[in-house]
C-alpha cells in the first residue's frame, strides 16, 4: 500500500457524553482505477458506534466517513491515513 497526505477532515463538533456524529475525510486528487480506503483511530473521549478503537472505511465520492459517539467528557482524539493500493504495471493490483 501506498499513502498519500492529500487529505483533510471536517471539524468535529463539540461532543458530550451519548453524542453521536461522523468523522468525515475528504480525500483529492486519487486517480482513476484507484480504491483508497481510510484507518480511522478514535480514542480519549469517544469510541466508534460499533465500540471498536478503530475501523478502515472505504473513501466513495471522495469522502470516507465513520460514526462516534462521545463516551466520557475530556479531550477527543482521531487519527486517520489514507491508503491507497499501488497498481502493478498491468494496471492491476
Amino acid at each position: 500500500m501506498r499513502c498519500t497526505d492529500q487529505a483533510r477532515a471536517d471539524a468535529v463538533p463539540l461532543m458530550h457524553v451519548g453524542t453521536v456524529t461522523k468523522i468525515r475525510v475528504h480525500v483529492e486528487g486519487v486517480p482513476t482505477g484507484q480504491k483508497p480506503t481510510v484507518h480511522f483511530e478514535v480514542s480519549g473521549a469517544a469510541r466508534l458506534r460499533d465500540g471498536a478503537p478503530r475501523a478502515d472505511a472505504p473513501v466513495k465520492n471522495g469522502i470516507a466517513e465513520v460514526t462516534i459517539q462521545g463516551v466520557t467528557a475530556g479531550q477527543l482524539v482521531v487519527r486517520y491515513q489514507v491508503q491507497m493500493p499501488m497498481l502493478d504495471q498491468q494496471g492491476g493490483y
